[in-house]
């Protein structure tokens, strides 16, 4: 229990006005560091917020609740939770109110009589009242969307929070209001002249409650992309292929992009399937790049996803396709941002467009003759190539094969002939690999 002054206080408020209740004051729980699980030991911020469901009236002048922690293991909320120093709560802290620190009392495993109220009652700090409160009363307390925020518990970085002892057991947990524990008065009305106020209790509705899982499964390691065959095209390609059908339009080029990862990948709250919104792709040369269209696990699993854009990669520039996934705990993918060419991020696939570089030099010149020559009779990939499909440095028609009429298209395509755009003999990717 609190202080006798402030039970003295509470009674007089709480119980002083014998009134039919017409408001209705509703007060949920909720987790503000997102949903992913934790491990025991681990942290878990919140806060408690309530708010008055009709405005005709005054605001709060008092409320008080308590917690507890459902679960397969008890917790004792008096040493698990710890409320950051110096937060206020909305109006109701000293010299307005008669709360002191609003952190509860412990009895056995709860935190019992949370809560507080300001000085509606015209007292002048004598016996049997508490020595305050003394200060103004404000006014619209609980009013508005947001309410007035009753308890806070963050941010876990600086050691508030509600700390889940080692040694628990792993499973769901729920912290809730005690049932039949939470009391509230508003402010009926006041006369600014006499500073007087009528105070009447209100409904209450124990609203949200906060729900957590304790499980090890959250030490699984950050997603990253497997820069290997299983990733297609792979970081740091070069698509050498014809850029042209007809020789106008640019309508052939990469649109499919294929990602494997190291761990399944989902949204932030580690269930929902990822989509559009988990990808981004950006372009050097301050030009459009072009949008994510859809977003599909393959495989039959949920480490493996196929991006499609709604149009082709950018002819000489690189593109750069990023992945803002998480795994299955809520972690998201490791990102260190641009590490500089050369470089395959955890996080990204860097890939380009120019027609003719079958060698991957960034450059067309008569060496990729030669690389062309070295694979159509020997299958040598080229040194600097990164696909694990060889096909993707020959197939100048896109017919999916190598054969005799790719050495067609890729002379089309050195001297501008039709269904070339250009000529692209002696051409380079205008900036270096990001």
């Amino acid at each position: 229990m609190k202080a006798s002054g402030f039970l003295t206080a509470a009674l007089a408020l709480g119980f002083g006005t014998v009134a039919m209740a017409q408001d209705t004051f509703t007060v949920d729980i909720n987790r503000t560091d997102g949903s992913a699980p934790i491990e025991a030991g681990g942290c878990v911020e919140f806060e408690i917020r309530g708010h008055l469901t009709d405005t005709a009236n005054e605001g709060l002048a008092f409320f008080a609740f308590d917690l507890e922690l459902v679960g397969p293991s008890t917790v004792n909320l008096g040493t698990a939770i710890i409320m950051g120093e110096d937060v206020s709560v909305t109006s109701f802290s000293q010299p307005q109110g008669y709360s002191v620190d609003f952190t509860g009392t412990a009895v056995g495993d709860d935190l019992i009589q949370l809560g507080g109220g300001q000085n509606t009652i015209g007292n002048p700090g004598t016996d049997p009242f508490p020595p305050f409160p003394n200060g103004a009363v404000a006014l619209g307390v609980g009013h508005g969307v947001d309410g007035v925020r009753m308890y806070e518990a963050a941010p876990c970085d600086f050691g508030f929070g509600l700390t889940v002892p080692v040694g628990v057991a792993d499973g769901d947990y729920t912290l809730q209001i005690r049932p039949s524990s939470l009391f509230a008065n508003q402010i009926t009305s006041f006369d600014d002249v006499a500073e007087t106020y009528v105070v009447d209790p209100v409904n209450v509705v124990i609203g949200n409650p906060m729900a957590f899982t304790v499980g090890a499964d959250c030490v699984t390691p950050a997603p990253e992309i497997v820069h290997d065959a299983d990733t297609s095209p792979c970081s740091g390609h070069i698509d050498p292929r014809g850029e042209s059908s007809n020789g106008v339009d640019l309508d052939l080029g990469i649109t499919t992009f294929t990602i494997k990862f190291t761990t399944d990948v989902f949204q932030s709250d580690g269930t929902s399937p990822v989509d559009a919104s988990n990808f981004s792709v950006g372009e050097t040369g301050g030009g459009a790049a072009p949008s994510v269209a859809s977003v599909s696990y393959v495989g039959g699993g949920m480490d493996t996803v196929e991006i499609v854009l709604d149009n082709n990669i950018t002819l000489q520039e690189w593109t750069t396709l990023v992945a803002d996934v998480y795994n299955d705990c809520g972690v998201a993918i490791t990102s260190s941002g641009d590490q500089g060419a050369g470089v395959n991020e955890t996080d990204r696939i860097d890939v380009t467009h120019l027609p003719t570089d079958i060698n991957q030099g960034g450059t067309s010149d008569p060496f990729d003759v030669i690389a062309f020559r070295q694979f159509v009779n020997n299958g040598t990939v080229p040194a600097n190539g990164c696909s694990a499909n060889g096909v993707d440095y020959v197939d100048m028609n896109h017919n999916g094969a190598s054969d005799p009429f790719d050495l067609i298209r890729l002379r089309q395509s050195i001297n501008g002939v039709t269904p070339s755009t250009r000529a692209w003999a002696s051409t380079s990717i205008n900036n270096t690999r990001p």
